[in-house]
């Protein structure tokens, strides 16, 4: 909208003001997220000695301010996440330059998933409840999840007992909500973690097959005892579709579920 973060539109009928919420720019969004470095410093001893490196310092802390709050370009989910990662002591930035600090949200992600998993083998056991949660349609809660990653089985998947330790593993991104259902923590991590539409990806190690997850899903569909109605066939055809050539594929191997 031209005009500023807060212009008046007008057209036929009455006037309004239309605020961008996302203008890196604007002086509000800039006060906003000093503010919200200051309080989180504040409210937290252990952040003010890590970025200090000891006793505090106004000065230091004013840097810091004005250092994190222009690599966030206004993202509140940037500096929540490096504001945690200084707080658990993960990230210790030093005060001189604070290089040490992730420049944007991807490499923050980046950096959560490396040290939540240590080794490509510990995110792919985990990486078929990702494929699932990116290509489903609504949330699904812990037993649906496990289920369709079961329909890739001749016999049994994973013990249940295993399946809940790999799913609270994701609990960085995938949050469990009041009805026991799960869902990402936010779009820009779901965003992160699928492979785009042309194929090109932006982190090998993490990124998670959408496709894969529609295979699983059509298979599941389609293996229900019972007649399904016309809602769950729209859904069996919506994930066929968008399967590619993964349902060819589906071997109990290839979703690497062992």
């Amino acid at each position: 909208t031209e005009g500023g973060p807060a212009a008046v539109v007008r057209g036929g009928g009455p006037s309004f003001h239309s605020i961008r919420l996302d203008d890196e720019d604007s002086d509000r969004i800039r006060q906003d997220v000093a503010d919200y470095v200051t309080h989180r410093c504040r409210a937290s001893g252990t952040v003010v000695s890590h970025v200090c490196g000891g006793a505090e310092s106004p000065a230091t802390l004013a840097k810091f301010t004005s250092h994190i709050s222009g690599l966030s370009r206004g993202r509140f989910l940037y500096l929540q996440l490096v504001l945690d990662l200084i707080e658990e002591g993960r990230v210790v930035p030093k005060s001189s330059n604070f290089k040490t600090l992730p420049r944007t949200l991807s490499e923050v992600f980046a950096l959560s998933c490396n040290m939540r998993f240590m080794s490509a083998a510990a995110f792919d056991r985990v990486r078929p409840v990702v494929d699932v949660m990116l290509a489903a349609l609504h949330p699904m809660s812990a037993t649906e999840i496990r289920t369709v990653i079961g329909a890739d089985f001749v016999y049994s998947c994973v013990p249940t007992e295993e399946f809940q330790r790999r799913l609270a593993s994701l609990a960085l991104f995938l949050v469990r909500r009041r009805d026991g259902t799960y869902v990402f923590r936010s779009a820009a991590w779901r965003e992160w973690l699928r492979r785009t539409a042309d194929g090109s990806v932006v982190s090998t190690k993490y990124t998670c097959d959408a496709e894969k997850g529609h295979a699983l899903l059509a298979l599941y569909l389609s293996r229900l005892p019972q007649s399904i109605g016309s809602k769950l066939t729209i859904e069996l055809a919506y994930h066929i579709s968008n399967c590619g050539q993964q349902m060819a594929l589906l071997d109990g191997s290839m979703c690497g579920f062992t």
